[in-house]
């Protein structure tokens, strides 16, 4: 008895270590987490994106794969966004693959993938460096089983630059329609914060 008790011993602790160490081989991890050009007007749009890579073996959902199964997902941190910033709808990039997995037609992502999230940043954002912190929400699966979601944390830097002073407030070709080889014109209308002024194109400096 005493040496059937050593014996399973014995086979428990390996089995339990193999355990512990599949738990930390995560397949994904989030690899790099950025935002455009690093900088953005108050009152702008700004986007994070943020890539993904998936493990051999291993895939995650496309955005649009809202029915038997859990699609990617963006959540704020524990602070929440910035105050007043606005998060838009996400966009994917490559498109996902349509698979037959267990015998369902779905979209997934094998390797690598990124997914962006734009912002309206808050009119009255302080000029200045801030940081977007989030997670974005996976569901991995491989070709048996899928594992619960999952948030993988990423943190993105951003400039907030001084309102703009000039928008363009339109832009339209006169006449509207032109036959081919004809010349049209190009009329740019824009808005001047108050205050602000532009110069003419006759103005010499």
């Amino acid at each position: 008895m005493n040496m059937f008790r050593r014996l399973a011993a014995a086979l428990i602790v390996p089995l339990g270590l193999c355990a512990a160490a599949l738990a930390q081989d995560d397949p994904v991890k989030v690899t790099a987490a950025s935002v455009g050009s690093g900088s953005a007007p108050a009152g702008g749009v700004v986007s994070v994106r943020v890539e993904v890579e998936v493990g051999v073996g291993f895939h995650i959902y496309g955005l649009a794969q809202t029915e038997n199964a859990i699609p990617p997902s963006f959540k704020a941190g524990k602070g929440g966004w910035p105050a007043g910033w606005t998060a838009g709808t996400p966009t994917e990039a490559p498109a996902p693959q349509t698979e037959t997995v267990g015998g369902m037609s779905l979209l997934v992502h094998r390797g690598k993938a990124a997914f962006t999230l734009p912002f309206t940043v808050a009119a009255d954002a302080k000029p200045g460096p801030h940081d977007i912190a989030g997670d974005i929400e996976l569901q991995v699966c491989d070709e048996g089983t899928c594992f619960p979601p999952k948030r993988y944390p990423f943190t993105a830097g951003v400039y907030v630059t001084e309102p703009s002073t000039v928008t363009i407030a339109r832009a339209q070709f006169l006449p509207d329609a032109a036959s081919p080889g004809s010349t049209a014109t190009i009329e740019i209308e824009l808005a001047i914060a108050k205050g602000w002024h532009v110069y003419g194109p006759k103005q010499e400096m």
